[in-house]
């Protein structure tokens, strides 16, 4: 008996034996025909030709396709040769952030709340949160449920460029069940794309931009524009400027900004140019803070001298959104873009070879460039914007610049008058009458000051003793406005006794050429 039970154990030790010899044979044979596999695929892939690999990788999809039920949609971030960001992946990021969407992410992004003050930073901001990299949130609409993820993948270049490596591959990807493809094309993209512009101007935080000075046209990794928040706090209510003037401006800017059907109707693209000119210190400055502020623009600072060629400025043009307000100051001084054109002068070679490297480093952008931008082809790339040009010197500039058309509006911002007066005695000092008011309002029709000049001497010095300072800054205005009329007085003078000089010197010298031409 027990040899038997004996006999009985071996057996089964046996049995066991072979059976794990049987499941290690099993996994080797796997692995072995994963390794031929791998090796035939790597051979096909070296000795067939990709239009025969993207062919079956076509009909593996469609095998693919018949078992998976869900359709993918793809939002990339960057579309196009120029690498412009998507405005639909901008509307679908804004569309996610919204906080019914995003609680039931694990994996999130934080950020200042940009809504609000409009600074979009600071303690007192609130936080908002997104989507991070990898990762999922579901969404319903009429019944169907969507399935949205945060994607990134790096790009890989087989090629050897002196540029920068490219930017890594970021999208969104949507994914629904196929029999709520019509739905999902007809209703639910245009949704989540109108709700997501809305929410994203909600959240838009006013920036003022600038031009890089390192920007190169042919690096597409490189911006064009780095960026500020916004924070001027000039209004049309406290610029120093006739109300008359004032009210007719905003009007003028407010049809422009509802005019989006009327532009279209009349065949021109939605832009609108200013031309601001006056001496120095007459607010043109302010004036183009104000307009942002009332139309809720943001400011694009051009240095045309930091723009390397017309190419380059063109690249610039595209980069800028739509609300935008395009501001060029002091145009007279950017280039030589005034007075007559003018045609190039003869250099000899010696010349040229001599500031050649120089002139390589300078701006290459021409005026025809320049029109180009303004109201050539490029320009309607984009809508809803403003473009401002600010001069000391309206005389200098090239007509064609400033035709209208180009320039639509002229505004001269002159020295301050008694209108403008009030505005800064209300602004700086809290006050609407004043006994000095009349004498101050007789100087100001004799003589000619700025309103930065007003402000100055209108800043109180001691802000405790109220009362005090608003007497001691009118009398320093007026005593400021009695030494410009002395300057002026002295001036004409000195320019009197200059041309009477000038023109006694022409006598003196045709004096003796006729003496010699009687004399002969």
């Amino acid at each position: 008996m027990l040899s038997a039970l004996t006999l009985t154990t071996e057996r089964e030790k046996g049995q066991r034996e072979i059976s794990k010899m049987g499941v290690q044979e099993t996994w080797a044979g796997w692995g072995s025909a994963l390794a031929s596999a791998m090796f035939l695929w790597a051979m096909f892939g070296q000795y067939f030709s990709g239009i025969l690999g993207d062919r079956l990788g076509v009909y593996a999809m469609k095998l693919v396709y018949l078992f998976y039920p869900y359709i993918e949609i793809t939002f990339e971030e960057y579309t196009g040769e120029l690498l412009r960001r998507s405005h639909a992946y901008a509307a679908v990021e804004s569309y996610l952030s919204a906080s019914s969407r995003s609680k039931h992410a694990r994996r999130l992004k934080a950020d200042y709340d940009r809504s609000g003050s409009g600074s979009g930073s600071g303690p007192g901001s609130a936080i908002i949160l997104s989507m991070d990299d990898h990762e999922e949130v579901i969404d319903s609409f009429s019944g169907a449920k969507l399935y949205w993820s945060s994607q990134i993948a790096p790009l890989e270049s087989h090629s050897i460029s002196f540029y920068p490596s490219p930017p890594d591959r970021r999208f969104y990807r949507l994914s629904f069940h196929r029999r709520h493809r019509d739905l999902v094309a007809n209703s639910y993209i245009p949704h989540v794309l109108d709700e997501g512009k809305a929410i994203g101007l909600k959240n838009r935080v006013r920036r003022l931009y600038t031009n890089n000075t390192s920007y190169d046209s042919y690096d597409f990794r490189k911006l064009g524009w780095s960026h500020v928040h916004f924070e001027h706090p000039a209004t049309f209510e406290t610029i120093a400027m006739d109300p008359e003037k004032k009210r007719d401006i905003v009007d003028d800017l407010i049809a422009f900004s509802r005019g989006k059907e009327f532009y279209s109707r009349v065949g021109k693209p939605w832009k609108r140019g200013y031309l601001l000119y006056g001496p120095p210190g007459t607010g043109k400055s302010t004036m183009i803070a104000a307009m942002a502020n009332l139309l809720d623009y943001d400011v694009y600072d051009l240095e045309l001298t930091a723009v390397k060629n017309n190419s380059a400025l063109r690249k610039l043009l595209l980069e800028i959104s739509g609300k935008a307000i395009i501001v060029l100051e002091d145009i007279d001084c950017s280039l030589d873009l005034s007075g007559k054109r003018k045609q190039e002068r003869e250099k000899s070679e010696e010349e040229v070879k001599k500031i050649g490297s120089e002139e390589n480093k300078e701006s290459k952008v021409t005026l025809s460039g320049l029109l180009n931008f303004i109201d050539g082809l490029w320009s309607a790339c984009g809508g809803e914007r403003l473009v401002v040009f600010t001069t000391n010197f309206v005389e200098k500039l090239d007509p064609a610049l400033i035709r209208r058309g180009r320039m639509d509006r002229h505004i001269e911002l002159s020295y301050c008058d008694f209108e403008g007066f009030k505005v800064l005695a209300r602004n700086y000092l809290g006050i609407k009458e004043h006994t000095l008011f009349e004498k101050i309002q007789r100087l100001l029709e004799e003589r000619n000051i700025t309103p930065a000049d007003v402000a100055e001497n209108l800043m109180p010095k001691k802000v405790k003793e109220v009362a005090v300072s608003v007497e001691v800054c009118l009398t320093n205005l007026i005593q400021a406005l009695m030494e410009s009329k002395l300057k002026s007085a002295k001036g004409e003078e000195e320019m009197l006794a200059g041309t009477v000089a000038k023109v006694v010197e022409e006598k003196e010298s045709a004096a003796p050429s006729t003496l010699n031409d009687v004399a002969r």
